[in-house]
């Protein structure tokens, strides 16, 4: 599976799997490097992942395909596959502990059964202008929660960088809802032209990725008044990227948006001045893409 999303993704499985382990490590390094708290988060991040595997859906799915002795051996398996690196990293930093708790959480969760009929939709304040954040949110709300804890302990330990850190962290989780591309019927509904469309979705952008970031934002601002300047300034940068990502979407609009512009969105993330050719080269090609279903 995975590899038929690389494909889709348009990258190369070969390409992908010898830059896999390289950039993992890199990015640990850098955490590692950043924080102290590094190693509770990293800790958090990976059990995260085993977290995808826990819906009642999927695993209705895999007891209907196997014995009920295979049905816990491919969810012990697949768990201790998807937090393996994050093991052996945490191992060569010496943080044993935090390995062993890795390791714990990621065997209880493959025998934990969400098959059971408490089953409720977590109320969003999103419902009116639907749908990636409606989705979003309640696919990562417990990143969300991470993220606001993380904010807490930055406050109680006086680390305004790791307050920083988890203020980028919501803007980044609210980019990554706008990765799923609807169809083109749910784009015709709208009665404006494509300059129309994407105001409007980057002005519910704005409005509701505001409701997950301005506690975090305002939190910070009263606990460091003499930061709060760099605080606006990565609001504002946030939500800048949060208004390219919704135009590189839309530039590749009605196919899932393509290696070529994540790489330049990627770009302009990490080197803010290219933002100023990028985001016309999206809107540009956005305004194109959307004409054809938008009149």
């Amino acid at each position: 599976m995975l590899n038929r999303q690389l494909a889709d993704f348009g990258l190369p499985r070969a390409i992908a799997w010898i830059a896999l382990p390289p950039i993992f490590v890199s990015l640990s390094l850098y955490l590692f490097y950043k924080t102290a708290f590094a190693q509770y988060i990293y800790t958090l991040i990976a059990a995260s992942l085993t977290a995808n595997f826990t819906g009642t859906d999927r695993n209705d799915f895999l007891r209907s395909c196997f014995k009920i002795g295979d049905y816990y051996r491919v969810r012990l398996g697949e768990n201790i596959l998807v937090v393996l690196p994050f093991l052996i990293f945490l191992i060569c930093k010496n943080c044993i502990a935090s390995a062993g708790i890795l390791l714990a959480l990621a065997t209880a969760t493959a025998f934990i059964s969400f098959k059971n009929k408490l089953r409720f939709i977590i109320p969003t304040p999103f419902y009116k202008k639907p749908f990636e954040f409606i989705s979003g949110f309640r696919k990562m709300w417990p990143a969300l929660l991470c993220c606001y804890l993380v904010t807490i302990i930055a406050i109680v330990v006086h680390n305004f960088n790791l307050g920083v850190v988890a203020l980028t962290a919501i803007f980044l989780l609210c980019i990554s809802f706008y990765q799923e591309m609807e169809t083109g019927f749910y784009v015709r509904v709208f009665l404006l032209t494509p300059h129309q469309f994407l105001k409007q979705k980057i002005a519910t952008a704005a409005w509701q990725a505001s409701l997950l970031t301005l506690p975090a934002a305002i939190a910070l601002g009263i606990c460091y008044p003499p930061h709060i300047n760099i605080i606006g300034l990565f609001f504002c940068l946030g939500h800048i990227y949060l208004a390219t990502a919704i135009c590189a979407k839309y530039s590749a609009f009605p196919q899932p948006i393509a290696l070529p512009q994540v790489i330049l969105l990627v770009a302009g993330i990490l080197f803010a001045p290219l933002l100023i050719l990028i985001i016309p080269y999206f809107y540009i090609r956005s305004l194109k893409k959307l004409n054809n279903f938008l009149r």
